[in-house]
């Protein structure tokens, strides 16, 4: 699988080569383990924002947008420490899907019990 074609990196520039690993290390990583919650995933953006950066500690913006054909997820998070930001920010966007994915087999299987009553009823 090309994640070449599928992750964009948005301001990851702004980061020394360190961070820069680190960032891509985790998010290539999750990308199977989302990949395996969604299989048609068209685009995925990772934007990241830096704040203080003139003072001793940096703070990161971490958004995510996760594009599929009938739907998008997002989520976004802020944090001083950028392992901890970017793990927070995919986690919030696999619950967000989880959440989806659960909600739309409920509804598929209220609509199949349904149409097993009224089939019975037209008999």
């Amino acid at each position: 699988m090309t994640l070449i074609n599928i992750i964009k990196y948005i301001g990851l520039k702004e980061l020394d080569i360190n961070e820069q690993a680190i960032v891509k290390d985790i998010l290539e990583e999750e990308y199977e383990k989302i990949h395996r919650l969604i299989k048609n995933i068209t685009n995925v953006n990772f934007h990241i924002k830096l704040y203080n950066i003139e003072g001793k500690a940096k703070k990161y913006s971490v958004h995510i947008k996760i594009e599929a054909p009938t739907r998008i997820f997002t989520a976004n998070t802020a944090d001083w420490d950028l392992a901890k930001v970017t793990h927070e920010c995919i986690n919030a966007v696999k619950k967000e899907i989880e959440s989806y994915l659960a909600k739309s087999k409920k509804e598929k299987l209220e609509l199949k019990k349904f149409i097993r009553k009224s089939e019975r009823i037209m008999k």
